[in-house]
């Protein structure tokens, strides 16, 4: 399995890199854009690719019918599936930051509830990445990513904060 998702990174590496090679000798600002400031190695586009082999695997153990037959085995691979996200979207945070390190840093201290993909995700949308892209990043559906976002400019509002704080008191 191991070398499976290997070579699929690879090759998935290889055919970004020949798309934005492609891109940039024609002249493509959107991609351009897109990629400034960013240094994306080969490693964030093999965990891209593990992330989207995750997602069949899920789809398998479900067909399977895995959670039923194997509880314990099936909610000890939830548990490291969600580490794996979770350290993989706090590494792209950092790819992504560049120079917004300050910024994201303001982020947190402001909106405490901000999980490490809403700040991704603010982080994507400050850099222009289409919505295809971020999708595919946070392995989500694009309506889910509609909702994201709305939630995330909720989340960011300072009534939204107001109101959580008189709730806690």
């Amino acid at each position: 399995m191991d070398i499976l998702v290997f070579v699929a990174g690879v090759l998935v590496g290889m055919g970004v890199m020949w798309l934005l090679r492609r891109k940039n000798k024609t002249g493509d600002s959107k991609g351009n854009r897109m990629t400034a400031g960013l240094e994306i190695t080969l490693n964030d586009i093999i965990h891209l690719a593990s992330l989207n082999s995750i997602s069949d695997l899920n789809a398998l153990m479900i067909e399977y019918r895995i959670p039923v037959k194997y509880p314990v085995f099936y909610e000890k691979y939830q548990m490291l599936s969600k580490q794996e996200k979770d350290f993989y979207f706090s590494e792209l945070v950092t790819v992504c930051a560049g120079n917004r390190k300050d910024e994201i840093l303001d982020l947190y201290e402001r909106y405490p509830g901000l999980s490490t993909q809403d700040v991704l995700l603010w982080l994507m949308m400050k850099i222009h990445t289409d919505n295809k892209t971020i999708s595919r990043i946070l392995g989500i559906q694009a309506e889910a990513l509609k909702k994201r976002k709305a939630r995330l400019k909720l989340k960011m509002q300072p009534e939204h904060w107001a109101k959580k704080a008189g709730e806690g008191t």
